[in-house]
């Protein structure tokens, strides 16, 4: 069986692939970013696939709303998303389905310039803070927010892609911006003494989820199982080998050691269905629904009828929740 990586740069929303080889039709299509695909990027890069003997190309998609697109489009097969995807999704009632989550805690922040009076969340009343709807960055702000007494209301938010965001607070278009890593290091890095940050807190969690379609569970079974098999010795190979994995990490994302150190200490690495995978996706649409007219009035699927637990029950059931059991 072959491997074949592809490489998708994230411009303006385009997905541009340069393609080394001809891909493999019966490939397991696999996308996401090499911060919320690193059990799969780490299984990739070590021949894990090779040895399982399963086909499978890999597509670098840096957000997780274009992974969520490209699984519903059939572009892949298996996208690496966030809870807050989910939550946008829960609006549209699409046949979209998790199959496992894959890695939590993952580091988001605020970017903010020191001559604009802001020195924590609480300030950010009346500022402009750019964001990223539909992704980590906007649930960051609303749960941040709301933790201060604030709302969506209480800020001018503007939305801009993660590469208009340098430019736009290096030129005062905006007063603060939220953003998950490696995209707020290299904005930290460039400004320096301009700007501070406020990191993520306990008050938000983010998780990452392996989604795909029912078709796909369907069409494709045994393909997902030798895939969630294989993720589970990336799990394994990561809690032996931390530091050469944290190497391997800063190098994907081009971050120096001690922009790795910071984002990795809380991170967890696990391929499992526990509770939190359900209410991280309930959080985000409540909030989701209090922040913005458009969903308080729609309907939405409930947040665990996007879990199918089929094929991870069928490896380990002691790696699911009480509440899909």
């Amino acid at each position: 069986m072959k491997l074949l990586v592809r490489s998708v740069f994230f411009s303006l929303f385009v997905l541009t692939c340069s393609t080394q080889a001809l891909a493999d039709e019966d490939a397991l299509r696999v996308g996401g970013s090499f911060v919320l695909g690193v059990l799969p990027k780490l299984a990739f890069e070590q021949g894990m696939f090779e040895e399982a003997q399963l086909s499978v190309e890999f597509t670098r998609i840096e957000v997780g709303k274009m992974a969520m697109d490209a699984v519903l489009s059939d572009k892949i097969d298996v996208g690496c998303i966030v809870a807050t995807n989910l939550a946008v999704n829960s609006f549209n009632h699409s046949d979209l389905r998790v199959i496992a989550a894959i890695i939590s805690d993952y580091d988001n922040g605020l970017v903010y310039r020191k001559d604009r009076g802001i020195g924590s969340i609480s300030e950010l009343r009346g500022k402009r803070v750019g964001y990223l709807p539909a992704t980590t960055s906007h649930s960051f702000l609303l749960h941040h927010l709301e933790a201060v007494g604030l709302t969506f209301a209480d800020i001018r938010p503007v939305v801009m892609q993660p590469l208009s965001m340098l430019p736009s607070l290096r030129a005062g278009a905006v007063d603060a911006v939220s953003i998950w890593n490696p995209w707020r290091e290299r904005i930290i890095r460039s400004l320096g003494e301009e700007v501070g940050e406020v990191r993520n807190s306990e008050v938000y969690r983010p998780m990452g989820y392996l989604a795909v379609t029912e078709r796909t569970i369907k069409e494709k079974p045994t393909e997902l199982r030798a895939l969630l098999r294989v993720l589970f010795r990336a799990e394994q190979f990561a809690s032996q080998h931390p530091e050469l994995v944290k190497k391997r990490f800063g190098a994907w994302n081009g971050l120096d050691d001690a922009a790795v150190e910071a984002l990795w200490s809380p991170l967890r690495l696990r391929v499992d269905l526990l509770d939190d995978a359900v209410s991280s996706v309930e959080s985000d649409i409540r909030l989701l629904r209090k922040n913005d007219v458009r969903f308080r009035t729609r309907s939405h699927r409930p947040a665990v009828s996007f879990f199918d637990i089929g094929p991870l029950s069928e490896l380990d059931s002691a790696r699911i929740g009480e509440r899909l059991r």
